[in-house]
């Protein structure tokens, strides 16, 4: 990296260290910390004090005694709301994650809830920068970080910020031929917590030839969740499957169903669900079948020819974010770790229109930002542009390769 984009780099990221700082302290104003109060009652709960809260009830062994089978039932969620909010409340935020997440913010519960909020926040941040710097991607991709869904990510705690830090070191260990090491056993093993997350990755590892730290970060996942699963409860594993399966607004109970918002989301299902009035748990089992077909058909293509990094992982990660339904408005984050895979293979005047696709798109959220609760979503159609122009770059560099061989070979 030259020292013209170093400093570029030091620019950028000094401005989304000062955004985080404001959105941070705008979080710690909250009174009390983590919990919406309307009328005297519990009406909205932010998601990082929420789940934080029920991890430290399952090391505390409460959650599984309250949830009766298991931690994942909402007794159990109830349980864990009332413990760390000091309050009787009427609903609860699902907590949608794998056990691994519960290893994540174990070490959370040492510390009171807003100490453990700014850890958290700043952990996002110093493995943002430090994945920007190791990535040596240019400093103007940067710039798409500078958006709306960043406040929002932070102000809710949301998990948006490291998974995107993750993306950048996977897709930079990759470029680099480093896929292999326990660098990205580690990352892909921390992604299990969102499962959605770790499967894309996976798949894209896979299309890459590196199926070692996918086999070592399942057996690293299977042991570290044979070891919490005293703490869960002995039924958690058919009680988290049936919350999986039943996590739409039509079959969730209504203590969960308030967190379920397709209107605030920018994908097939909530294109379906919110603009078209498919009932929501159609719209999600279609994209969901969708999502999956897609990285099938990404793992096929790859047995018949050689897929370029950056288009693997271009794909991989707009399939995520356009078909999977469980794809929340802070998840969109991860559109900047598209411009990383990209900017390297893509002509000057593509790439240009694929940054302002995406910070144009990110500021155009209809969960936070000058077109808020607007929909269609106008993000939804910015990454569907975007995916054009990802087939465009593939179809060019395609059709110049004769070209340089030839050149090469003369």
């Amino acid at each position: 990296m030259s020292a013209r984009g170093r400093a570029g780099t030091l620019a950028m990221l000094a401005v989304y260290a000062a955004i985080t700082a404001a959105a941070t302290g705008a979080a710690l104003n909250m009174e009390p910390f983590g919990v919406l109060v309307r009328d005297g009652r519990v009406d909205g709960l932010q998601d990082f004090a929420s789940h934080r809260g029920f991890a430290c009830a399952v090391w505390s062994g409460d959650a599984a005694k309250a949830g009766g089978t298991s931690a994942y039932t909402l007794p159990a969620h109830l349980e864990a709301t009332e413990r760390w909010s000091g309050m009787s409340p009427r609903i609860a935020l699902p907590f949608g994650y794998s056990p691994t997440m519960t290893w994540v913010l174990g070490p959370l519960c040492l510390l009171p809830t807003r100490g453990a909020f700014v850890a958290w926040i700043a952990a996002g941040l110093v493995c943002t920068a430090a994945a920007a710097f190791w990535s040596r991607t240019h400093w103007w991709t940067l710039v798409a970080l500078l958006n709306p869904v960043t406040v929002y990510s932070i102000v809710l705690g949301q998990t948006a910020i490291l998974s995107t830090a993750a993306f950048l070191y996977l897709v930079a260990a990759d470029r680099a031929a480093d896929a292999a090491s326990w660098g990205t056993v580690v990352v892909l093993w921390l992604l299990t917590a969102k499962p959605p997350l770790a499967v894309t990755a996976a798949v894209a590892l896979l299309v890459r030839g590196r199926w070692r730290p996918v086999a070592l970060a399942v057996g690293l996942t299977a042991v570290s969740t044979l070891l919490v699963w005293p703490w869960l409860g002995a039924g958690w594993v058919h009680d988290y499957l049936a919350m999986l399966r039943d996590y739409d607004r039509v079959h969730l109970p209504a203590a969960f169903a308030w967190s379920i918002v397709p209107e605030s989301m920018s994908n097939l299902r909530a294109f379906l669900s919110a603009d078209l009035g498919v009932p929501d748990d159609v719209a999600a089992s279609v994209a969901n079948v969708l999502w999956i077909a897609s990285l099938v058909a990404l793992l096929v293509a790859s047995r018949w020819r050689e897929l370029d990094g950056g288009l693997v992982w271009s794909l991989a990660l707009l399939a995520y974010l356009l078909l999977c339904p469980h794809v929340s408005a802070t998840e969109d984050l991860t559109l900047v770790c598209v411009l990383v895979a990209l900017e390297r293979r893509l002509p000057v005047a593509l790439a240009l229109v694929a940054l302002a696709l995406v910070f144009g798109g990110l500021h155009l959220s209809p969960a936070l930002g000058i077109a808020a609760h607007r929909r269609p979503s106008l993000l939804f159609f910015a990454k569907v542009a975007l995916l054009g122009v990802v087939v465009a770059g593939a179809r060019k560099k395609r059709d110049e390769a004769p070209a340089q061989t030839a050149a090469a070979t003369a």
